[in-house]
């Protein structure tokens, strides 16, 4: 007898461990999202992210069950309409689920990840889509945005996978150099994010280094002209699944 009772007591402590771990009083809905499991999500990686390749790109250990769903209001941003922009402060282009003013989603030939909304670096939520061959995430801003700024700082979601690998490109009437993700180094890394900070004459063809950035280079699309910045999949073996955040101008 005291066998059969012992029994039923632990059957009903596991169903209690079971009915806690499931949603919330209010509808079963989680208060606390997690971000996407990246391994599971792409359909396949390339060879660097499975142990070879750069190892700065995969110093991330930081497991993706430890970021959740921030909360907070929606980003500062600055109104940076016109042709004749001078920076002074950071221009925000998205942060938390929030475009920053004058700027918009352009982003072609991607699929949003619909799962669930994935926690913001800070607050809000992050910017997460499936990106195919030819596919990007795409922000267009105003006339002028580019004027006087030096850098491009972001920051990416790398869970214990690592990021993605995409390239980035500015373009306005022409396209300016790609840069792939994977030839930069990780500024700053915090619960499964990693920053960069990416020098914008990097984008340049003639690669002068140094200095505000003054547009593509020789013959090509000046600074003023600038309207986009695209993070952009040219890879045809994978789809890339990218979550970005807290994307700004530096000058």
């Amino acid at each position: 007898m005291s066998f059969r009772l012992l029994n039923y007591v632990a059957v009903l402590f596991a169903a209690s461990l079971i009915c806690s771990c499931h949603g919330s009083p209010f509808g079963g809905r989680r208060l606390l999202e997690k971000n996407p499991d990246f391994p599971s999500q792409r359909e396949s990686n390339p060879s660097w992210m499975n142990g070879g390749g750069n190892p700065q790109f995969q110093v991330q250990s930081q497991d993706q069950d430890e970021q959740q769903l921030g909360s907070g209001s929606g980003a500062p941003s600055n109104d940076n309409t016109g042709s004749s922009v001078e920076a002074s402060i950071p221009m925000v282009i998205f942060a938390g689920g929030q475009f920053g003013a004058s700027w918009h989603d352009s982003t072609y030939g991607a699929d949003p990840f619909t799962s669930y909304l994935p926690a913001g670096k800070d607050r809000g939520t992050a910017s997460c889509h499936y990106l195919s061959k030819g596919a990007a995430k795409s922000f267009y801003g105003p006339p002028g945005a580019f004027n006087g700024q030096r850098a491009l700082e972001f920051w990416a979601y790398a869970g214990s996978a690592g990021v993605a690998d995409v390239d980035m490109l500015l373009s306005g009437a022409a396209q300016c150099r790609h840069v792939p993700l994977r030839s930069l180094s990780i500024a700053e890394s915090s619960s499964g994010w990693v920053k960069f900070w990416v020098d914008l004459n990097l984008f340049s063809w003639v690669q002068p280094g140094g200095g505000a950035f003054s547009g593509c280079g020789t013959g090509g699309t000046s600074a003023g002209e600038l309207v986009k910045l695209d993070f952009f999949n040219p890879h045809p073996e994978y789809k890339a699944l990218l979550c970005i955040d807290n994307v700004r101008l530096m000058p």
